[in-house]
């Protein structure tokens, strides 16, 4: 199935590290009431034959919400000792035969955030996974391999485990696909980094997944779930707060990014499935 978000806008860098995208083909900014603006990512950034939003680094680096998971193993050092591992430099692995390691086999190098809450409660939901590099397996022993690192998007360190490659895409948008009719109605579990508030361009995760009829692209519309600071509680219709678009779906869980926003979106408010691309 087909991970830090970086956007282009006003002197901020895009998906891509090397791009920056300015002008007609860049994000716009559209004028609301008073002072307030809705920033938007364009559709034709998911378009097939379009700079696309997310790179493979983005989709990585963003991670998924998961309960729980079952790594391969562990990186149990680096070559000289150093703190970090770099592209080429040598990881040692926990595990080599006798977990079917062979040489060749690439693997994602990967680390857990703080337990994710299920937000009003204090019971775990799980935590975010997050996709930190990429190994191959130059040699291994019965218990024990080792692997070169072929790509680094944050800090490899000693502790993080390790898991298979899968493949990935950067979702994108069929202007011919007819839109679903379905109900799927969720809440915003957790945001990338930690963030107190999220805004435009961030990546979200949602408590809804493929078993609940969620697909890669599908827009959401993201409804206040919790009153605002200094405001009481809600009497009248919930506040639209922006729309999010899916780009990592699991079975019981949501990778998304803000594609919009008209005010502050916090943990624990409200998303539903709205047929829009």
């Amino acid at each position: 199935m087909a991970f830090s978000l970086i956007w282009a806008f006003q002197g901020s860098v895009f998906a891509d590290d090397q791009k920056v995208i300015h002008g007609g083909g860049g994000l716009k900014q559209v004028p609301l009431a008073g002072e307030i603006k809705q920033q938007t990512i364009p559709n034709e950034f998911f378009y097939e034959g379009q700079n696309s939003v997310l790179s493979e680094k983005t989709l990585l680096t963003a991670g998924y919400l998961v309960y729980n998971d079952h790594p391969t193993g562990y990186v149990t050092g680096v070559e000289e000792a150093k703190e970090t591992a770099l592209t080429g430099d040598t990881v040692y692995l926990s595990h080599g035969a006798d977990a079917g390691i062979r040489p060749g086999n690439r693997y994602y190098i990967y680390t857990k955030s703080a337990n994710v809450l299920r937000p009003g409660s204090k019971d775990d939901y799980g935590y975010i996974v997050t996709i930190v590099g990429v190994v191959s397996i130059v040699e291994v022993k019965a218990k024990s391999s080792l692997g070169i690192v072929k790509a680094e998007y944050q800090e490899i360190r000693t502790g993080n485990s390790f898991m298979p490659e899968f493949s990935l895409a950067s979702p994108k948008v069929d202007p011919d696909r007819p839109l679903a009719n379905k109900s799927v109605k969720g809440v915003i579990m957790a945001v990338n980094a930690g963030k107190e508030s999220i805004s435009f361009g961030d990546m979200v995760y949602l408590s809804v997944g493929g078993g609940d009829g969620v697909a890669e692209s599908d827009i959401f519309e993201v409804t206040e779930g919790v009153p605002a600071k200094g405001q009481p509680g809600a009497k009248e219709l919930p506040r639209k707060l922006g729309k999010l678009r899916a780009v990592v779906v699991r079975f019981d869980s949501t990778t998304a990014v803000v594609v919009s926003s008209k005010s502050e979106i916090r943990v624990g408010d409200k998303v539903s499935y709205i047929q829009e691309r």
